[in-house]
């Protein structure tokens, strides 16, 4: 399943993580300040593009997605990797 998520405010909301079979996710452009751990219950996320946002970092429950491949964060204002 690939989902594109445009038009978020200000971050994810929790509950769009219970999609657990999602297999890309694209959040980008939308001025996200935060990923929210639960990102990691995505244990079929193999791709994640956040480009364009202002995350300052990555929360380390990404970890939990084994199958990640392809990570996205151009122009990114990452201080840190959790």
């Amino acid at each position: 399943m690939r989902i594109p998520i445009h038009c978020l405010y200000d971050r994810v909301t929790h509950r769009f993580f219970r999609l657990v079979s999602l297999s890309e996710l694209d959040i980008s452009a939308n001025d996200l300040e935060e990923i929210p751990p639960t990102i990691g219950l995505l244990r079929h996320l193999r791709t994640l593009i956040a480009d364009e946002n202002f995350l300052s970092d990555i929360p380390c429950e990404l970890g939990s997605c084994s199958g990640l491949t392809v990570v996205s964060g151009e122009f990114m204002m990452l201080r840190r990797l959790n």
